[in-house]
């Protein structure tokens, strides 16, 4: 994927194609944004209010609006969350596979909000009543989290930061899959990981590291 070849492909595209509004475009330079620092990953994860905020979107009714319009357009795949708890993912469109290099224009809803003043659900990625038919295209969507997704994520709950290394390169290497099934829910894996890892007792722990084991005596030699 050529970066400087996609951006201008995109820029042509927007140039011919009224429907796209600077949200539209702001949306997607921001996915673009995130796609790349995964180093174009077929499928990444976002996060809603991460990405609000780097494309300057304030409302989440204009936000989930042009998510779907972006999606039915074909400039993307959004792969929604399976509950309020997981993150969603997106799959970019690659343009030079696109056939003859088109886009469709999505169905524009006349009564759909332009001032972002509807309400939105707070939690998700999609509004409700579309929530039904993006899970049944995409009940394989996985959890797909970057690094730095995952260090934040260790930070938070107070791991050991050398353990998210060791977590994210493990899965990383399976294409985040476990057992041959696809990660949909990364975060509760790590949590999971993090236990399997280090028992109340980390003496019996086959796994745990030297620096895990709090009675170590400090009187015997090294």
């Amino acid at each position: 994927m050529n970066y400087i070849t996609h951006l201008n492909s995109f820029f042509e595209k927007a140039d011919n194609q009224d429907w796209l509004t600077p949200h539209h475009q702001s949306l997607y330079l921001t996915l673009f944004r995130i796609w790349n620092q995964t180093m174009f990953r077929q499928t990444f994860t976002i996060y809603r209010e991460q990405v609000m905020e780097k494309a300057k979107i304030g409302s989440k009714s204009t936000y989930y609006r042009c998510l779907r319009e972006l999606d039915n357009a074909g400039y993307f795949k959004y792969h929604p969350p399976r509950t309020k708890y997981e993150a969603a993912s997106i799959t970019m469109t690659s343009f030079s596979s696109t056939r003859n290099g088109t886009i469709q224009v999505p169905d524009m809803n006349p009564d759909s909000p332009t001032s972002g003043t509807h309400t939105a659900p707070e939690v998700g990625h999609i509004p409700k009543q579309d929530s039904k038919n993006f899970l049944n295209s995409n009940s394989n969507a996985r959890s797909i989290p970057t690094q730095e997704e995952v260090n934040q994520f260790f930070r938070e709950h107070q791991y050991p930061l050398f353990k998210a290394v060791c977590f994210w390169y493990q899965y990383e290497s399976k294409d985040w899959y476990a057992g041959g099934t696809p990660i949909r829910d990364w975060q509760a894996l790590a949590h999971k990981w993090m236990a399997d890892k280090n028992p109340v007792n980390p003496t019996t722990n086959k796994n745990a590291s030297p620096g895990d084991n709090t009675n170590q005596d400090y009187q015997k030699p090294f």
